[in-house]
């Protein structure tokens, strides 16, 4: 008994001094500071986040975009596109670490980023309402700032149950990173889930467990022939899904885009 205690303290240390290079994966800057709509803003512990910032006249609402893992907002101007294709502003926030935002990526830093870029969007859009979307690893940024700040709604792209819970069905260790199962149950705004049936990075199950926990469930995508990599927002199951939760949070009519 005495050694397999031994062995899980010996395993808790270990995890916990890579579990930030585990979980964070972030690529070489895929762009300058000549992006198009490039923002940046201070977090409390004083880290450089960029955003990608743009608001066209007359959006009644501004979608904060946190991404998923490997990728930077460099690579997602599909997404700004999408989102300004249905007359809503857009934040696509970057990490700690990731692109032109400085530090180094772990859970706390990315909390630090979007209470950061909350603050911007309040000082410089006071009277338009946040949509939290947050895709993979970047659904435990969109869950936290859901719970702590007031919006309208929030969508959940491949969300997973938990950072621990990706590799093990259970809990074994003490902690946990990015507890959206602990989380999503505080959550009464309308959310829509969207995952891929076959997803062999964050099983299906993960988005299941969350959108039966989930108070504010309003309706969930579950896609037969996806898997992790290969959701298109602008694909027609997907896009009239997200075309109806907009409508159902009551704002401007949205343009189709199929």
């Amino acid at each position: 008994m005495g050694m397999v205690l031994i062995a899980y303290v010996i395993l808790c240390v270990l995890l916990l001094l890579r579990q930030n290079s585990m979980i964070f994966l972030p690529p070489q800057s895929s762009y300058d500071k000549e992006l198009e709509h490039l923002q940046f803003t201070k977090t409390e512990a004083g880290e450089s986040i960029a955003m990608q910032v743009h608001v066209p006249e007359g959006a009644p609402a501004i979608v904060v975009y946190t991404h998923g893992n490997a990728v930077d907002i460099g690579q997602l101007s599909f997404r700004g596109k999408y989102f300004q294709g249905k007359g809503l502003g857009y934040c696509l926030l970057e990490y700690p670490g990731y692109g032109l935002s400085s530090g180094s990526p772990s859970e706390r830093a990315a909390y630090e980023s979007v209470d950061a870029c909350v603050a911007f969007l309040a000082q410089h859009y006071p009277d338009l309402p946040i949509i939290f979307y947050g895709r993979s690893v970047g659904t435990g940024i969109a869950v936290y700032a859901a719970v702590k700040y007031e919006c309208l709604g929030l969508v959940l792209e491949s969300p997973m149950r938990s950072a621990q819970r990706v590799l093990l069905p259970i809990r074994i260790f003490p902690w946990d990173v990015f507890n959206n199962q602990a989380r999503i149950k505080e959550i009464e705004v309308p959310v829509l889930f969207i995952h891929g049936e076959l997803d062999r990075v964050i099983p299906i199950s993960h988005g299941r467990t969350l959108a039966q926990l989930c108070p504010g469930t309003f309706k969930t995508c579950w896609l037969p022939n996806e898997d992790h990599n290969s959701i298109l927002l602008i694909e027609k199951t997907v896009n009239q899904h997200l075309e109806e939760f907009f409508a159902h949070l009551s704002l401007a009519p949205v343009n189709a885009t199929h």
